[in-house]
């Protein structure tokens, strides 16, 4: 994909599994003129693991549903 001119490389969610986390440890480390970026959710633990890994960018999931807001966050949509 970097070959192509791909501006931004998808790395993986290190929080799915160690093996995952173990790969986008490898892929960041490669040389790319992509940039590159893990996924997580919104919690701590989500983002310390792809701050710990150095991944420049992140994408956050939030999970905007009723069912989501109240148990993950312990909110509502008001």
């Amino acid at each position: 994909m970097d070959a192509f001119g791909v501006n931004f490389i998808e790395l993986g969610h290190p929080a799915v599994s160690p093996d995952v986390y173990e790969a986008v440890e490898i892929l960041n480390d490669l040389n790319l003129n992509a940039k590159k970026i893990a996924h997580g959710c919104a919690s701590k633990s989500d983002i310390n693991d792809v701050a710990a890994i150095g991944v420049s960018w992140m994408g956050i999931f939030f999970g905007t549903s009723p069912l989501s807001l109240k148990h993950k966050f312990n909110m509502t949509k008001s």
